[in-house]
């Protein structure tokens, strides 16, 4: 009987943190959404499926959401329990926004560069993003995976551990 009780506040654990998760992501996916709607509509000679209108739309997402982060990290550095929560949580959404910005404009790089090469486009676009993990990879665990337990481990040891 204990262990099913532990079972279902488990689940319902993790069935908080999904929900949570894919509310974040709903919010950063419509927020980009939103912000390519905006610059089509202000600037519509600019080819919508372009490298140029994905660069400026990474821009964009990236200076408002920088903006943003930096107003909502002064509101999380002076708030405490569920709000400070609540914040941080909407910086995370932020951070995956710009994110997803990014990787639309990689993504129409990579096939523009792999377009140039006729019936061979998909594996030139497949090699290029081999080639591309290759470089990002090694990179991402040498020095942002120590930074971010870094930047973990110095959360916890101040607010304690948390989710």
């Amino acid at each position: 009987r204990v262990l099913k009780e532990h079972d279902r506040h488990g689940a319902l654990a993790r069935f908080s943190i999904i929900s949570v998760n894919y509310t974040l992501m709903t919010f950063a996916w419509s927020i980009l959404a939103a912000t390519e709607l905006i610059i089509m509509a202000a600037s519509p000679e600019i080819d919508v499926h372009g490298i140029v209108m994905r660069v400026i739309i990474a821009v964009a997402v990236t200076g408002g959401s920088f903006a943003a982060i930096f107003a909502l990290d002064f509101f999380a550095d002076n708030s405490t329990g569920t709000t400070h929560k609540v914040i941080v949580k909407i910086i995370l959404a932020k951070a995956i926004l710009i994110g997803f910005s990014w990787e639309h404009c990689f993504q129409v790089a990579l096939e523009t560069m792999g377009a140039n090469f006729n019936e061979y486009a998909a594996l030139v676009t497949l090699l290029l993003s081999i080639m591309l993990c290759i470089v990002v990879f090694p990179a991402y665990l040498w020095y942002i995976m120590p930074k971010v337990s870094e930047l973990r481990e110095a959360r916890e040891a101040e607010f304690g551990a948390e989710d």
